[in-house]
């Protein structure tokens, strides 16, 4: 693996090693660790907010109850799966959504136009005088626009990891790439009306 995907070994690791002396499953080792780390720690739990503080692991009791292996740790309150894991602190999405929007806006606004006017030719027959072709250019460049707001949200995780200056240019090209040719078809209009 490359130094960059691989992983160092954790500091920690034989501080937070199974305390029964036996090699027990991967699974049961990250339930230990995150006991240990929730140990005097405020934690919310990730779907309902509970505190975390100094949970334990629950276990299963027989009908004698006579506690048996240990489960997973579960939320108290709303009794969701817990697992440790790396996150990203306070992960910011607003400019990958403000590059987003005006490529969704553009796709919907496409697909509206679209049922719009063919809607309108198939109520109107053969009588003629459909709409003039500048709306079926738009249509479908809308309709791209849509395909790539398709593209960029499979593709998120590249852009996140792009530096905010970068996203922000991004943000910027996507809003003029929408805006200067939507200003030329107000002036179209408004030029030939």
């Amino acid at each position: 693996m490359s130094p960059r995907t691989r992983a160092a070994a954790p500091p920690y690791r034989d501080a937070m090693a199974d305390t029964t002396g036996e090699i027990g499953s991967q699974a049961t080792n990250d339930h230990q660790r995150l006991i240990a780390f929730l140990h005097g720690r405020d934690v919310p739990c990730p779907l309902c907010g509970y505190n975390l503080r100094d949970l334990t692991t629950p276990t299963n009791t027989t009908p004698t109850n006579t506690p048996t292996k240990p489960t997973r740790p579960v939320c108290p309150e709303c009794n969701h799966d817990l697992e440790l894991t790396v996150g990203v602190d306070g992960l910011r999405i607003g400019l990958f959504v403000a590059t987003l929007a005006p490529f969704m806006s553009a796709g919907l606004a496409a697909i509206a136009l679209g049922t719009m006017v063919t809607l309108g030719e198939l109520t109107r027959g053969q009588q003629g005088g459909g709409p003039p072709p500048i709306f079926h250019l738009v249509t479908l460049l809308g309709l791209g626009s849509g395909s790539i707001a398709l593209a960029i949200f499979w593709k998120r995780r590249p852009f996140l990891a792009l530096p905010p200056a970068a996203q922000r240019r991004l943000a910027m090209i996507a809003w003029t790439l929408h805006l200067l040719p939507f200003l030329g078809l107000v002036i179209l209009f408004l030029a030939t009306s």
